[in-house]
């Protein structure tokens, strides 16, 4: 029987830094779960010194740094593995000059750049000296686009599947020179050959596109929400057709709001796992991933983790004890913190969501998610936050308070936040300028309320974070303080007889996006303008 490979994937480049010791604790808590290997998603985090703009003022690690990191896991019997993205997702890079000739179009490298080669190998060099492995995730997920920027421009119209290959093999040639061996997300060649599809059972290559793929490279299929075991099976098989010894990439979820959702992530995976045992797939990857902002720690995810990891060896009767003798925290108690996911259309948790972000920022005047949120109402945040305030004092392990503490303060907040603009509108359509006065102190305690959440949620990031990156908590935060302000005192000018009305609550609001949207972020929710 093939021996089961399993590791995580830990996303280091997105808003938030994990500082060395954090990442230490986090390997500890890693291998005590019996995961063998972790992937550190680097991309542009890691200082080099050819490349003094890479990473430029968004604490990116030394090598040093990374060497420490390799040498304690190694100790722990766990593998290092870099991840750095050698194609698309420069989203940060892009913004700097010294890069934006090899800017190919969107957040994508030029491909048969000189420039670009040079990058790529001083990043290849950089990781070589700074780990012990000789395996490298070189990314090149989701970079739709590519060919059709500058590349267009300079060379014309190229068979992008054919453009994907060449950059490939370009990539090897480096990676060879270093003694490296390439792993990668497997998403564009499906996509290429496929009208953009990744995920489906009809997804299919000739023996053509097969030919070319170069037979030295191991593929990982990501895929976080299919549950469809005839899609999953099929995805399965054909990757199974290019790479025999391919990898499956699931994730448990900390990417959509400020808590996690561990019970539904689980759900997800239990039913992938369940097909890829009878696929037969041997290797194992699951994934955290920062999407927008960071806002829900790493560490809030050990029990989808831990659980996770159960799973995968074929564990049928889980002994949770195991889990709180590492922890300190009984398994059911930690899942609390998934309770502020509880809501009319999410009661089992089954479901995972932005709700709680997309409440958090929804503009009280402008109200892009009142009209969906309206027929939903009431969400009980009061209870959530009481659910979360009745754990804090009987936690054993004083390492995990600061989470239940943040996400009360938000439930908290929400309490006050969530309708707010619905009422407002409410009353003010009916021109019932007395209730309008009765929600002023509603106003008062939204505000300072989100000054408690701000206060919370600054020392849970500065606990285990580097401070790079709260710049835009801070500004989000801010301008969302400033903004219900401003609203609250439009409204008193109102109420008083200074306007005779308020415009954006004049407008007959539509259905805009669904109110559990899944993938509108940040910028989605305060407003459709462009921040």
């Amino acid at each position: 029987m093939k021996k089961i490979n399993k590791g995580v994937f830990l996303c280091l480049s997105g808003n938030a830094n994990l500082k060395v010791t954090s990442i230490k604790e986090f390997i500890f808590y890693m291998k005590t779960f019996g995961y063998d290997y972790i992937e550190l998603g680097l991309d542009d985090m890691i200082k080099i010194p050819e490349e003094p703009y890479y990473g430029y003022l968004r604490g990116g690690y030394t090598v040093k740094e990374l060497q420490e990191i390799d040498k304690y896991a190694k100790n722990l019997g766990i593998e290092i593995i870099p991840s750095c993205q050698l194609l698309g997702h420069f989203s940060y890079l892009k913004k700097i000059p010294e890069y934006e000739n090899i800017i190919d179009i969107d957040d994508i490298l030029l491909v048969d750049e000189p420039r670009t080669y040079k990058l790529i190998e001083n990043i290849i060099k950089t990781l070589k000296e700074a780990f012990s492995t000789n395996k490298i995730n070189i990314a090149f997920d989701e970079a739709h686009h590519v060919g059709l920027g500058k590349y267009l421009d300079k060379h014309g119209y190229t068979d992008r599947y054919e453009l994907l290959i060449k950059h490939l093999n370009k990539i090897i040639e480096i990676t060879s020179k270093y003694d490296l061996h390439i792993e990668m997300w497997s998403d564009m060649f499906f996509k290429l050959v496929n009208n953009g599809i990744y995920y489906s059972k009809d997804v299919s290559f000739n023996d053509e596109q097969l030919k070319i793929i170069p037979n030295n490279v191991n593929l990982n299929y990501w895929d976080y929400f299919t549950t469809n075991e005839e899609i999953l099976s099929h995805m399965m098989k054909t990757h199974k057709e290019i790479d025999p010894n391919f990898t499956f990439a699931g994730s448990i979820c900390g990417y959509c709001g400020f808590a996690p959702h561990n019970v539904a992530s689980l759900k997800i995976l239990e039913k992938q796992i369940e097909v890829a045992k009878v696929v037969g797939v041997s290797s194992y990857l699951i994934t955290l991933w920062p999407d927008d902002g960071n806002d829900c720690s790493y560490f809030t995810l050990l029990p989808g983790l831990f659980k996770a990891s159960k799973l995968i060896d074929g564990v049928t009767n889980i002994d949770y004890y195991e889990f709180e003798q590492i922890t300190g925290l009984k398994f059911d108690q930690f899942l609390i913190l998934d309770e502020l996911n509880r809501i009319p259309t999410n009661k089992d948790l089954d479901n995972i969501n932005l709700v709680d972000k997309a409440l958090l920022y929804n503009d009280v005047f402008l109200g892009l998610k009142d009209y969906e949120l309206a027929k939903v109402m009431p969400i009980d945040y009061a209870l959530i936050a009481d659910k979360y305030d009745k754990e804090i004092p009987i936690i054993s392990n004083d390492r995990f308070n600061i989470y239940f503490i943040v996400l009360r303060d938000l439930a908290r907040c929400l309490s006050y936040k969530y309708d707010l603009g619905v009422k407002t509108r409410h009353y003010y359509l009916k021109k019932d300028k007395q209730s309008l006065k009765k929600l002023l102190p509603i106003y008062d305690k939204t505000l300072s309320s989100l000054l408690v959440f701000r206060n919370s949620f600054y020392c849970e990031w500065m606990e285990e974070n580097k401070p790079h990156g709260w710049d835009i908590q801070e500004a989000r935060l801010g301008a969302l303080y400033a903004r219900i302000n401003n609203c609250k005192t439009r409204l008193m000018e109102y109420i008083d007889g200074e306007y005779e009305n308020i415009e954006e609550l004049d407008e007959i609001l539509l259905s805009y996006s669904k109110f559990d949207s899944l993938f509108n972020g940040y910028q989605g929710f305060i407003s459709i303008r462009n921040l």
